[in-house]
């Protein structure tokens, strides 16, 4: 009997933890995965591969699923995630040129 309970307690150990990097939010994707990008329309595939990465985050565009497309101006924007927007909103200039001086790169 303590055998079971032991193992349910490492199982459920473990459940958490995979929910628990599951749910980090900005900054807790794995770097190493192909970005997902199946999603997209090829016109935005095309364009969130060549932008590569969120300009808020820096994180790989695809690394948190999929990429979320946002209107700035007249520009189209790929961002790791929704939670990303606001900052993006509220400072377009800063985020725009970091994002331009990545790409020139």
């Amino acid at each position: 009997m303590d055998i079971v309970r032991t193992f349910a307690t490492v199982l459920a150990l473990l459940l958490l933890g995979t929910l628990m990097v599951g749910a980090t939010g900005c900054g807790g994707g794995v770097q190493d995965e192909v970005p997902d990008l199946s999603e997209m329309s090829e016109p935005d595939r095309s364009a969130a591969l060549k932008q590569a990465v969120c300009p808020v985050s820096r994180e790989a565009l695809g690394s948190m699923g999929t990429p979320v497309k946002v209107t700035v101006g007249n520009r189209d924007v790929f961002l790791c995630c929704a939670g990303c927007e606001a900052q993006l909103r509220q400072d377009p200039d800063r985020y725009l040129q970091a994002l331009d001086a990545a790409v020139t790169e």
